[in-house]
């Protein structure tokens, strides 16, 4: 093939396989920058090799509890980074943020009640009065946020179900996680590490096919869940 042609060409296969993985049957699982809310993904499980772990106290005036976080590799190749959260005896909280996830595909929810995660320490899902976000979304900066917002929201004593983000990073790096109600409290947590950049034309493609994986990985985990 003429190097005049490499591009195009490239920015076709892009192209073809983005929109596979953007049809309208999984559009809705897969965040977007700047859109509004959406209902979170639920998984029975998640499991693969477990990367590191961070388990972070909190306290301030009205806030106090502790936040596990965790990277987790799939099969795949992919991280998942989970996060799980014990209120303590301050107020509600309304919502759970972490990030950065910039130019990373990202796909969110929770684990099931009595599901795991293959962390360590492994993470459990309460089997009953555990609290589930009732959306998430992925703001303009890429922080993805889980929200609890008003019947919803984590009491006092109340631990959350195992909050997972699916991506299609191969690094991390420390990030941030983030607690809002009347007041904020800002942890530490992780987030992916960004790639060496490619050229225009294989990052297109490559974007394309790591789509495909994350979809696939989804596809597997729905067909296990409903066996």
């Amino acid at each position: 093939m003429k190097p005049a042609l490499l591009r195009p060409a490239l920015l076709a296969a892009s192209v073809a396989i983005c929109g596979l993985f953007l049809s309208p049957q999984t559009q809705a699982a897969t965040l977007v920058p700047g859109s509004p809310p959406t209902p979170p993904d639920t998984l029975p499980s998640i499991s693969g090799t477990f990367l590191a772990s961070l388990t972070a106290p909190f306290a301030t005036a009205t806030l106090n509890g502790t936040v596990t976080s965790e990277v987790i590799r799939a099969n795949t190749g992919f991280l998942d980074f989970v996060i799980q959260l014990s209120n303590g005896t301050g107020q509600a909280i309304e919502k759970i943020t972490s990030g950065v996830f910039d130019g990373f595909t990202v796909d969110a929810g929770f684990i099931l009640p009595g599901g795991t995660a293959s962390g360590f320490p492994p993470l459990t899902s309460p089997l009953t009065g555990g609290a589930a976000p009732a959306t998430v979304d992925e703001n303009i900066n890429t922080v993805v946020g889980f929200n609890f917002p008003g019947n919803a929201a984590i009491l006092a004593g109340q631990t959350t179900d195992i909050l997972f983000i699916l991506t299609n990073a191969t690094n991390f790096t420390a990030g941030t996680i983030g607690l809002i109600d009347s007041t904020t409290a800002t942890l530490p947590g992780f987030q992916p590490l960004a790639a060496v950049p490619l050229p225009g034309g294989l990052v297109l493609f490559g974007s394309g096919l790591a789509g495909l994986g994350l979809l696939a990985r989804r596809r597997k985990r729905q067909a296990i869940a409903t066996a």
